[in-house]
């Protein structure tokens, strides 16, 4: 049987992803997610992520925010494995 993961805290998932943008504005996040990768996002949605608010994100704005954020989908989810050798 294999190892299942624990179920995505999402009010740890939007903690996690607020410290990431830091001093950034939701504003330059969106602009920067659809300039680079024609991703449209708003900017309240992000704010609905950030405050654990969405029971599921879903993959492609986490995956388009990991990116962004030049970390790893395991950090975002779990917590653990923060960082990659090099951001997109």
């Amino acid at each position: 049987m294999g190892y299942r993961r624990p179920p995505v805290d999402v009010k740890a998932l939007g903690v996690r992803l607020r410290r990431l943008r830091g001093v950034r504005s939701g504003a330059d996040v969106v602009r920067s997610l659809y300039m680079k990768q024609t991703f449209k996002l708003t900017v309240q949605h992000l704010y609905v992520i950030e405050k654990g608010q969405a029971p599921n994100p879903g993959l492609k704005i986490l995956d388009a925010l990991v990116h962004e954020y030049g970390t790893t989908i395991e950090f975002l989810l779990y917590g653990t494995k923060e960082r990659v050798a090099a951001a997109r």
